[in-house]
This record gives C-alpha cells, sequence and structure tokens, in this order.
C-alpha cells in the first residue's frame, strides 16, 4: 500500500502511524511503498514485583488498518472522566468489561505480526543492583569497576527491561530472519514514562555498541507517545497486563499456560517472551554495564511460540 493511497482525515488514530513512517502528512510525496515495521510496547506491574514490558510489532500498513477498527471499538472500552473512551486492560477488568475485551483482542490478532515480552521481579533487579559487583580489564590487569553512578538506571525496571528486550528482539530476528529479515528497520514506540529520558540521554552510546551487522536495523530512537492518540500502544497494554497476569497466576516460568477467559480467532503470531530469573539477574546486569548485554542474554531466554489465542 503506498502512501498516497491513504486517506488522510478518515481515522486519525491511522493518519499517526502513517504520519511516524513519513516525518509530516504528505502533501506531496513520491508513490514509494513504505516496509518499515513499528513495534508498540507499554509496560505492567503488580504488588508481588512483577514487571512487565511487552506490546506487539506489525508493518505500518497493518498498524493503520489496525488503529481504524480499534478506534471503531473504543466505545466498549471505559468511558473517561473528559468524555473520551480509552482501552486500559486493568479498567476493562476492574469495571466488568471483560465480556468486551473479545473484540480488541480480535483486532489484534488480524492485524499484529508478533508479540514480545520480557519479564523480570523488580524485587530481585534492586537486590542484584546493589549486590552487583563488576571487573574489568585494563593493561592486563583487573580492577574493579565504580558503577555506582549507574546504580539508579539499573535500578529501574522500565531502562533494564528495555535494554533486554531491544537487543534479545534483534538475537531473534538474527535466529529467525525469515520472519523480519535483517534488511527491514523496526522503530519502536512506547507509552509515556519518566524514564523517557534515560532512554534518550544514552541510546547514542547503546546503538554504537551493538553488533555492526544488524546495527542498522535498530530503526530511529524510541519514541514516547501518549496512549490515547497512538492506539497500538493501548494493544501493547492489552498484551502486558496479560502476560503479567500469567506470570503471577503460573510462575514467570510457565506463562504459556495462560489462556485467554474469552472467545478468540485463531492467529498463528509467534510470541517472544523473555525471563530474567534472580539467579540470571546479576549476569544479565554486568552485561549491561558492559558493551553488550547480548552475551548475558545468549543462553538465558525463556521463550515460547503459539497462537496469541492461546492454543
Amino acid at each position: 500500500m503506498s502512501i498516497l493511497h491513504h486517506n488522510w482525515g478518515e481515522s486519525p488514530a491511522a493518519d499517526h502511524v502513517w504520519a511516524q513512517v513519513c516525518g509530516v502528512r504528505p502533501s506531496k510525496s513520491s508513490d514509494r511503498r513504505f516496509l518499515t515495521l513499528q513495534a508498540y510496547i507499554d509496560d505492567s506491574v503488580d504488588g508481588s514485583g512483577i514487571y512487565v514490558l511487552a506490546g506487539y510489532i506489525s508493518s505500518a500498513q497493518r498498524w493503520a488498518a489496525f488503529a481504524k477498527e480499534w478506534e471503531e471499538r473504543l466505545p466498549l472500552s471505559v468511558l473517561q472522566e473528559d468524555g473520551s473512551f480509552r482501552f486500559k486492560m486493568s479498567e476493562m477488568a476492574r469495571f466488568g468489561r471483560m465480556e468486551n475485551v473479545s473484540a480488541f483482542h480480535n483486532v489484534i490478532a488480524r492485524n499484529v505480526q508478533m508479540s514480545v515480552a520480557c519479564v523480570i521481579n523488580k524485587y530481585d533487579l534492586e537486590h542484584s543492583v546493589d549486590s552487583l559487583h563488576v571487573s574489568i580489564q585494563q593493561d592486563n590487569v583487573t580492577i574493579p569497576a565504580n558503577i555506582e553512578h549507574m546504580k539508579d538506571a539499573l535500578r529501574d525496571p522500565f531502562y533494564f527491561t528495555f535494554r533486554v528486550l531491544m537487543d534479545a528482539f534483534h538475537l531473534f530476528r538474527v535466529e529467525a530472519p525469515q520472519l523480519f529479515p535483517l534488511d527491514d528497520v523496526v522503530d519502536f514506540y512506547f507509552d509515556e514514562t519518566t524514564s523517557k529520558a534515560r532512554v534518550q540521554r544514552t541510546w547514542g552510546s547503546y546503538i554504537e555498541n551493538r553488533d555492526e551487522k544488524y546495527r542498522s536495523a535498530y530503526g530511529v530512537e524510541p519514541r514516547f507517545e501518549d496512549d490515547t492518540e497512538f492506539l497500538p500502544i493501548q494493544a501493547a497494554d492489552f498484551w502486558a497486563w496479560w502476560v503479567r497476569k500469567w506470570a503471577l497466576e503460573y510462575g514467570p516460568g510457565h506463562i504459556e499456560e495462560g489462556r485467554f477467559p474469552f472467545p478468540t480467532i485463531e492467529s498463528p503470531t509467534p510470541n517472544l517472551v523473555i525471563y530474567i530469573d534472580k539467579e540470571k539477574m546479576v549476569e544479565a546486569l554486568a552485561g549491561l554495564v558492559g558493551p553488550t548485554v547480548q552475551k548475558a542474554l545468549a543462553n538465558n531466554l525463556y521463550r515460547f511460540a503459539r497462537g496469541s489465542d492461546g492454543s
């Protein structure tokens, strides 16, 4: 689908998706095809400490179709104080709207190409950071590294899972290039968070330290947007909530046992779930302090692949 074939003004939600691809709303543009992939990610946390950063990946074309459909179904969600409707999975559960969730899930199942999630316990993260000791090699001598200035960042569950998820996803792409070839760029969008400044401040050095063979596939610097305008972030909220719920009910290492309690349409969407348990946390943190987290992740990924309907 060409950008010129999009009917601007018909769906504000779809307009937001396409506008990210072309930079601004085009009045004049070549009849080119945009192959950019977009990942929309949100987080979910509970009192037990389970923290999930999760969402979906698809093409801009599919996300535009998704946004239009999702926008049409928003009256099935929860009415906000300002008179608008917004889908938030926790509110759907709290206010007894679970019977309407299936309609939203079906929009997701028809349009997304992959789901991703990173699961940790934020209390394990805090404990591991406090006990972290890192040594570096300098002139063939092993010396302790001073990482006190980094500990606030490392304790941030968003920042930690963001770094882990980004590297794990691109490791997955190397192993499964038939799904997302490395020539395809994936741009990441997150819900607004106080961690935004930390991500933006370190993005340049982070990319410089990625493996050169797929560094260019990371896309532009991650964007942080309002989920009332970027509706795919509301879908990310859906997936993050369910992954956290299943992690709490079945254990973070048994998320695949979870099932949706409503009818779903069949979807072969592959799912990538990364679970960093307490034993592996320090190793993963050491990787973050060093030039790359990928070696620390290579043997510590918990993954499962199944349809998004839980089959």
